[in-house]
């Protein structure tokens, strides 16, 4: 006798499981879908919670809790505090996702700071920042508002730098004589400190003054002028004299980077007035350094002695 029909064919029941099998099985679809709705519960989560987490003081930014590059010897003003009170960092979390950016822009703006290195944040609350800070090569002479005299520090690019660090009072011995005078004659600079004088005058001069930062007082020197020879703003065009005691004067020429194929470079005229330094050469009071041809005498002699001397 032969089986029912029923019994041969599967019902109807297992026919639906069946064709929904491939539905019923984990996906990667699936896998994404789950992925996206716990994504959207963390959000919900902490856009609930990050208040209350970033404003735990645990985690706020303290001025100690931000370490800087030392400060060198001729910053006497507090880079720091002065960089969390302007930008108001004390309010912000180290928990921010973006708080080695907001630190990093708070320093780079600051006069003082030639650039930021880098900003690191460190567990729990604490940032660290290397910072290269600007160095002042001289002081130039200008005439204030009131009519009376007065010098503004730069560095070697020109940079105006903040006035205050070299007018502290209570000081026997003031910090502006450590450093070279620059006469350029009637300049004036319209900006804030931290950016550039805005006169080629004096960007050539400060470029000598880098020159000689770490020979000037050796040397006896006191100021950097410009030249009577001088015409022109153009660099090309500028000369300078160098002063020293007793209004002698060395006739320096062109800034570095700017001689003439036919003038010492700045090298060698330094390492020629490191030479001139120790006689005092016949032939006047003023010594051109442009070329050891232009010497006096006397302090080519001493030149020509020296480098026979060397062989």
């Amino acid at each position: 006798m032969g089986r029912s029909k029923s019994n041969r064919e599967p019902s109807l029941a297992l026919r639906v499981l069946v064709s929904l099998a491939p539905w019923l099985r984990p996906s990667k679809w699936f896998n994404w879908l789950i992925l996206a709705a716990l994504l959207v519960a963390t959000i919900a989560v902490w856009r609930s919670w990050a208040p209350v987490v970033l404003g735990d003081r645990r985690y706020q930014l303290r001025t100690e809790s931000i370490e800087i590059t030392p400060q060198p010897a001729w910053i006497r003003s507090n880079v720091r505090e002065e960089v969390v009170e302007a930008n108001d960092l004390a309010s912000h979390s180290a928990l921010d996702p973006q708080i080695t950016v907001t630190v990093a822009r708070a320093f780079s703006v600051h006069s003082w700071v030639a650039r930021v290195r880098s900003v690191r944040k460190e567990y729990p609350a604490r940032v660290v920042v290397e910072l290269e800070y600007r160095r002042p090569v001289g002081m130039v002479m200008v005439r204030r508002d009131d009519g009376n005299p007065g010098v503004i520090p730069v560095d070697a690019s020109a940079i105006v730098l903040p006035t205050d660090d070299f007018e502290r009072q209570g000081e026997a011995e003031s910090p502006v004589r450590n450093y070279l005078r620059i006469h350029v004659g009637d300049t004036r600079h319209h900006g804030p400190t931290g950016t550039v004088w805005g006169d080629e005058r004096v960007a050539a001069a400060a470029r000598i003054a880098e020159q000689l930062s770490e020979s000037w007082q050796a040397l006896g020197l006191h100021r950097i002028e410009l030249a009577e020879e001088s015409s022109g703003n153009r660099a090309e065009d500028l000369l300078f004299d160098l002063v020293a005691k007793e209004d002698r004067r060395y006739f320096w020429g062109h800034a570095p980077g700017k001689e003439r194929a036919s003038e010492l470079d700045a090298s060698e005229k330094l390492e020629l007035l490191q030479e001139l330094a120790r006689v005092t050469p016949a032939g006047g009071n003023r010594i051109d350094l442009r070329s050891k041809t232009r010497l006096p005498l006397q302090s080519r002699r001493l030149e020509e002695n020296r480098t026979s001397d060397n062989r």
